[in-house]
């Protein structure tokens, strides 16, 4: 097995921003694997609220919320979320709170 690393950052506001797609529309991967997100928030500062959320499509359709995490305020240490198993899944990064800030990732994906 090998693992792929994807790693880039974004600007994240109030409209969901999908990590696969690289965009603010989803675009689920097809490709089972294991997946690890590892977001750095240190931008955020005091009143800052982002919210991380994978997404699997279960029935191959519909997409449901599998995992979320919400940060709030600022930040010394990057997010790293549990190696996930997925066949049909997105990872999503919005703002709920505070002001826009560049995220960066990375998402690990064993192949």
């Amino acid at each position: 097995m090998a693992i792929a690393i994807s790693s880039s950052s974004a600007s994240i506001g109030t409209t969901e921003y999908f990590l696969n797609a690289g965009s603010t529309t989803a675009s689920y991967s097809t490709t089972d694997t294991i997946v690890q997100v590892v977001c750095d928030f240190v931008n955020m500062a005091a009143g800052d609220e982002y919210q991380i959320t994978l997404y699997d499509k279960v029935d191959g359709t519909n997409a449901r919320n599998i995992y979320r995490v919400t940060l709030e305020g600022a930040q010394t240490i990057p997010l790293s979320t549990p190696a996930i198993l997925l066949d049909n899944w997105e990872v999503g990064i919005k703002k709920i709170a505070g002001t826009d800030r560049t995220i960066y990732y990375s998402v690990r994906k064993v192949t």
